[in-house]
């Protein structure tokens, strides 16, 4: 029995319901508003940027079900998910589904709307992670954005 089916790059992928990972890494977008030196995303220069699909968003949720499909969803990877325009629609369909979600940011885009949105909707880690020593210092600070990728 197949949960669901999707079309991707020419390829068609089956995600059956029998045997659904409880935890799935969701990569929302491969776009990245930084260029950290030490990030592997570097290593992936060929790579198309893109966002995931609709399409794709869809099957997810069609997968979450806490006693026998998806339980938990990790958003990361090599971009930044705050990137993607339907993260927070993403993020409510798939809590209210049961799901239990922690993000991998960046940090850069996230303020004190989208804090008390992940609060309010559930979001139980939220991991930031940035190239950079303590900012209290220009130095430190300059490192930082030339590790960022950012100039001036």
């Amino acid at each position: 029995m197949i949960c669901e089916q999707f079309q991707w790059k020419g390829a068609t992928i089956s995600i059956p319901a029998r045997g659904v990972p409880p935890l799935l890494y969701v990569e929302l977008s491969s776009r990245c508003n930084f260029s950290c030196r030490g990030c592997f995303r570097g290593s992936a220069s060929d790579r198309e940027e893109q966002d995931l699909s609709q399409e794709v968003i869809n099957t997810i949720l069609s997968c979450i079900d806490p006693e026998k499909g998806v339980k938990r969803l990790f958003l990361g990877g090599i971009g930044e998910p705050f990137l993607h325009p339907g993260i927070y629609s993403f993020v409510q369909e798939a809590t209210a589904a049961g799901a239990a979600i922690a993000i991998q940011s960046n940090g850069s885009l996230i303020d004190e709307k989208a804090i008390r949105f992940l609060v309010e909707n559930g979001v139980e880690k939220l991991i930031i992670s940035y190239e950079t020593g303590g900012l209290d210092h220009a130095a430190q600070k300059e490192r930082a954005d030339r590790c960022a990728g950012k100039h001036g």
